[in-house]
């Protein structure tokens, strides 16, 4: 179920429950730059890091710098027939304020700019307080905001959309990147580095200092885990919250069977629409024609835009490129 290292153990055994089967089992002590197995499924009880808080605090504190570069700072410049445009982060929520997409333009805000904003806040504070000999409770509270709006963060997103914008744009008008790009960029490379060596399980256990039992346990009966920082715990009658986060507590998510087979029915019903009916029209001197996601594939396929191309064709992406790995650069 774990792979060891040479270092001694550095966690205590701990019962968890698996978040992909449901299985409760034990995690043995570990040590650091392990990994823990479901003994059942792949799904990755837990992984512990060899980097301090300390250096994650520094991660949040570079993300954030580049979160606000990015918002400050111009994305692109857009030239055709002598006209020219600067967009940036919220051009593309104003104009759909302006179209009649309010709500669309508010939901893209959310995910790219506030949501992003909020977690690394709540992270970066919850680090920087977590040194002190018996942190305050709120903390727990907002790192458990920080985890929930993790999935709401879609900056990764946001790049593969200027990324298709760019090449879908580039034979239409002469786009120019600033440097709203980079910081984009550079601010998703962060993102995925600090989430990756952020053992959240640690900080949990660095925030609650109540006595933890040994791992052992004498069945799984009336046992529920916390799907926010999973803590394996009896849940109350009176309040089913969980006593380390304050997240409700459900033995199974409520009507988790209906809810599934209805996305999937509906998933089914608009996936041939959504592949066949045009996403986007562009119009230049009076002529366009519809695109549809398959025709964008085509045409990436027919520019050589490849995940892995022998020659990358946007040379403004070449620094990003070196520094991740990419050896076609």
């Amino acid at each position: 179920m774990n792979r060891f290292s040479a270092k001694g153990p550095t966690t205590e055994p701990q019962l968890r429950e698996c978040a992909g089967c449901g299985l409760f089992q034990t995690i043995p002590a570990l040590s650091s730059g392990t990994t823990a197995h479901c003994a059942r499924c792949p799904t990755i009880l837990r992984r512990t890091s060899t980097h301090r808080l300390d250096h994650i605090a520094a991660l949040s504190l570079t993300a954030l710098i580049l979160l606000g570069v990015m918002c400050s700072t111009p994305l692109m410049s857009l030239q055709t027939a002598g006209v020219s445009h600067i967009a940036n982060l919220f051009s593309g929520p104003a104009e759909q304020a302006r179209r009649n997409m309010a709500m669309l333009g508010i939901v893209v805000l959310f995910v790219t700019a506030l949501a992003p904003l909020i977690r690394l806040i709540g992270t970066l504070y919850v680090l920087t307080r977590a040194h002190e000999a018996i942190p305050p409770r709120r903390l727990r509270r907002v790192f458990a905001l920080a985890e929930k709006l993790r999935p709401w963060s879609m900056i990764d997103v946001f790049v593969f959309g200027v990324f298709v914008a760019y090449v879908k744009l580039g034979d239409v008008v002469t786009i120019g990147l600033a440097v709203g790009v980079y910081a984009l960029l550079a601010l998703t490379f962060v993102l995925v580095w600090m989430d990756s060596v952020l053992d959240r399980e640690a900080v949990w256990e660095r925030l609650d200092h109540r006595d933890r039992s040994d791992g052992s346990c004498r069945g799984s009966a009336g046992l529920v885990g916390c799907e926010t920082c999973g803590l394996v715990s009896v849940p109350r009658l009176d309040d089913p919250r969980c006593p380390r986060c304050e997240s409700i507590l459900h033995e199974r998510k409520p009507d988790s069977i209906a809810c599934t087979w209805a996305l999937v029915i509906a998933a089914a019903v608009l996936y041939i629409p959504a592949n066949y009916y045009p996403v986007l029209t562009v119009v230049q001197l009076g002529a366009g024609a519809p695109s549809t996601i398959l025709g964008g594939v085509e045409e990436l396929v027919a520019a050589r835009q490849y995940p892995w191309p022998r020659s990358c064709s946007l040379p403004a992406f070449w620094p990003l490129l070196k520094l991740v790995g990419c050896r076609s650069c």
